[in-house]
């Protein structure tokens, strides 16, 4: 059996998501009286929930959906996917995140993260996934 293409990598959904993402941050950093992001845990955990929904969108489904588990830009994916769930960790336990000065500025480290993590269509792709030209058959032709 064959597999089609690849799904493209940055989505309309994808976009939005990371957008939220960065208003989340960036409210959550500058504006101290927002009130539904007053904690920086609640900031900490919506990033969380969201990031990870794009990662199954865009990271590692698309790794699974090319079988390419081994491929170095994946594996520099799980480990930068480890360091944000230490990061998130850390701030929900109320520990100091070495590279980051205050609680509130936490979510927007997690962005950053997980846009170093965002590596878009660079990889290879295998030739059985790459799109091919449809065949004429002899019944098209006519």
């Amino acid at each position: 059996m064959r597999a089609g293409p690849l799904s493209p990598a940055l989505s309309p959904s994808l976009i939005a998501m990371g957008l939220f993402v960065l208003a989340v941050a960036l409210l959550t950093r500058d504006v101290p009286s927002f009130p539904a992001l007053s904690n920086a845990c609640i900031a900490i955990t919506i990033v969380l929930i969201v990031g990870m929904a794009m990662c199954a969108q865009g990271g590692i489904g698309r790794v699974a959906e090319a079988n390419e588990w081994t491929h170095p830009l994946s594996i520099s994916g799980y480990a930068l996917g480890l360091l944000i769930l230490i990061v998130v960790g850390l701030g929900l336990f109320g520990r100091p995140v070495p590279w980051v000065t205050e609680a509130r500025s936490i979510p927007l480290a997690m962005v950053a993260l997980m846009g170093s993590e965002g590596r878009g269509d660079r990889r290879p792709q295998p030739d059985g996934l790459r799109q091919q030209p449809p065949q004429l058959t002899q019944l098209q032709t006519q």
